[in-house]
């Protein structure tokens, strides 16, 4: 986090750009989840998925990336928000010097 101001301001914020599932509706059951995304696959990829464990050389490629897949990810040349953060599709905080602002788009 770029300052304490930020991290102040983002505080604030997330509440504002998050929510819980149980806030918005009774969660669905883990089973129900996965007959919905069972379904989705189906009927949108035709796609018949089925229950299954990794081999070997598959757990070996998971251990090898697990590295770069817990690299945070703003790393690298550009972040994707240039000095903030992007709290969701409508909500930016940024970072000019010492001003912080909350930067909301449209929809």
């Amino acid at each position: 986090m770029p300052s304490d101001a930020f991290r102040a301001s983002l505080r604030r914020a997330l509440p504002r750009a998050m929510t819980d599932w149980s806030e918005q509706a009774t969660p669905p059951t883990e089973a129900a989840l996965k007959a919905a995304f069972l379904a989705a696959l189906r009927e949108t990829l035709g796609w018949h998925a089925t229950p299954s464990r990794l081999r070997a050389s598959e757990r070996d490629a998971c251990a090898a990336w697990q590295g770069e897949l817990s690299e945070p990810i703003e790393a690298g040349p550009a972040p994707r928000v240039p000095d903030g953060l992007k709290l969701n599709a409508a909500l930016l905080l940024r970072q000019a010097g010492a001003a912080v602002e909350l930067v909301e788009r449209a929809a």
